[in-house]
């Protein structure tokens, strides 16, 4: 996804669809939640912080979804809310002596300001 710079599973496949029917069985099944995702993110960074110092810094990014009101499957509103989507607050964890990037500790995915959010 970071990659190819798109989310559309159609595209990442490249015209293979039976790479495009994988990464929606994947999507689909009931073990892959945004939680676990974000909670496997901590687990190869733990070796790479291990004897560091290091600083742990925290972002919000508004991650928007071109979509229609018929098709918003639980966003919320974000920005001033004439767009939706969801808020990311990752936890990020970075070398304090030579700032390189360790990798992500742990995350927050909101689905509506002020509403209900999923703690990871």
């Amino acid at each position: 996804m970071v990659a190819g710079k798109t989310v559309c599973l159609r595209r990442l496949s490249r015209g293979d669809r039976a790479l495009e029917v994988r990464f929606n069985r994947f999507l689909g099944h009931d073990k892959v939640t945004a939680e676990r995702i974000i909670e496997s993110w901590g687990d190869s960074t733990v070796a790479a912080v291990e004897g560091r110092h290091v600083l742990a810094i925290q972002d919000t990014s508004e991650i928007h979804f071109n979509t229609t009101p018929q098709r918003r499957r639980g966003l919320g509103e974000i920005g001033k809310g004439n767009n939706h989507g969801v808020l990311l607050h990752p936890l990020l964890a970075v070398d304090a002596d030579d700032g390189s990037c360790l990798g992500l500790l742990s995350g927050q995915v909101w689905y509506a300001p002020g509403a209900s959010h999923h703690d990871a």
